[in-house]
């Protein structure tokens, strides 16, 4: 597969939230959505009134589990339906019908908030979101590693390499499939950082629409980083690059990369 890794620097490096306002039509006095109480009232109808919190929000997030969450009108909403999306917030994802996983965390606690339900310090992001880590970041399922990883680092073993335009020269860790998430098939392979829910005793991923009582990383494949001007053998990887004659190591710009273990990526808990 060939990627251009100088252009996923820059996509990394944007703006994260728009600098712009939406108009929030269908918000009341609290801030909610007509969209919110429509999926959140669906979902929980039928219940008896003597239904606990841990009732209201299985029920809740049963809508989310499926992946084909609408908006009150009928208008389908998206996870990163376009890859390059930059709608953190949950006006933003009920108008323009596309989100990134902070936009469906909000919305999902909103549901929630809706029937009286505290979510208080329920946010959760994984990962590095910090201005001094942002060439650090993880996979998201499904990723191929081939052998044990030949990079010399010991705690990120798997080496990609790129030439000087970025494009792959050599690689170990290679996607496979998207993971499915709301209403879209073809969702990013790789972040930053990702944030979902903890409430009801499990870590809730409305993005994906899957859970773990125990896991934070419940959805990745691994973690990875960036490293410019790492030493890099040409022999040793068959790499035809410049001049082959004098020395046999060279600097290369490469990305490392580390198995997913039980969680092990960094974490905060916030409100949202």
């Amino acid at each position: 597969m060939k990627y251009n890794i100088l252009k996923f620097i820059h996509i990394l490096l944007a703006v994260a939230i728009s600098c712009f306002c939406v108009s929030a039509v269908g918000d009341d006095a609290e801030g909610f959505h007509e969209s919110t109480y429509y999926i959140s009232g669906t979902a929980t109808k039928g219940l008896s009134v003597n239904s606990t919190d841990a009732d209201l929000i299985e029920a809740i997030w049963r809508a989310f589990e499926t992946r084909l969450v609408k908006r009150k009108d009928g208008k389908t909403l998206h996870y990163y339906l376009s890859h390059e999306t930059q709608n953190v917030f949950v006006a933003q994802l009920l108008k323009y019908g596309d989100g990134q996983c902070g936009a469906w965390t909000r919305f999902f606690l909103d549901c929630l908030r809706v029937q009286g339900i505290n979510t208080t310090g329920t946010y959760v992001t994984i990962g590095w979101w910090k201005d001094e880590d942002s060439k650090k970041g993880i996979l998201v399922k499904d990723w191929i590693f081939i052998g044990n990883g030949t990079s010399g680092d010991t705690e990120y073993p798997y080496i990609n390499i790129f030439d000087a335009n970025g494009n792959l020269l050599y690689a170990e860790v290679r996607p496979l499939n998207s993971l499915p998430g709301q209403n879209n098939p073809n969702t990013p392979l790789l972040f930053n950082n990702h944030q979902f829910a903890y409430i009801g005793e499990k870590y809730r991923d409305p993005s994906y629409g899957l859970s773990s009582p125990d896991d934070r990383d419940f959805g990745l494949s691994g973690y990875w980083k960036i490293e410019e001007d790492y030493d890099v053998s040409k022999s040793k990887y068959s790499l035809n690059i410049g001049n082959n004659s004098g020395d046999d190591i060279v600097p290369m710009t490469v990305m490392l990369f580390k198995k997913k273990i039980k969680n092990w990526a960094p974490y905060e808990f916030s409100d949202n």
